[in-house]
């Protein structure tokens, strides 16, 4: 039989995992942005939250809400590494691909549920 990290969701063996979203990582008043003037947050994170704030933030919560309901634990880790640059980011991504199975929200949203996505 192959491997592959393209299996299906059984609940009661599978979590997902959040990974470095606790508050002082994800507001913009703490941690290494609170000194910082607008001007260089501004160039250096505003991408960051911006996308943060639109879609991850709410796409967590709907993940969430999705696997509680159909009895899927949920998981949260910190101290991975940042990305806070748009090439740090999609490093980040890569790196991590040959670990874990990525898939969209919506797929992720709607196995626990039962359609797929």
């Amino acid at each position: 039989m192959p491997l592959t990290r393209h299996a299906s969701l059984v609940p009661n063996r599978s979590a997902p995992l959040f990974i470095d979203v606790q508050n002082r990582s994800a507001h913009r008043e703490e941690a290494e942005f609170k000194d910082l003037s607008q001007a260089a947050f501004d160039e250096q994170y505003l991408w960051f939250f911006e996308q943060f704030e639109a879609s991850a933030i709410p796409n967590m919560q709907a993940l969430q809400t999705a696997c509680q309901a159909a009895g899927v634990e949920v998981m949260q880790v910190t101290d991975a590494c940042l990305g806070h640059t748009q090439e740090r980011h999609d490093h980040n991504l890569r790196t991590i691909k040959g670990y874990c199975r990525q898939v969209t929200t919506a797929e992720s949203i709607g196995e626990p549920a039962g359609t797929g996505g």
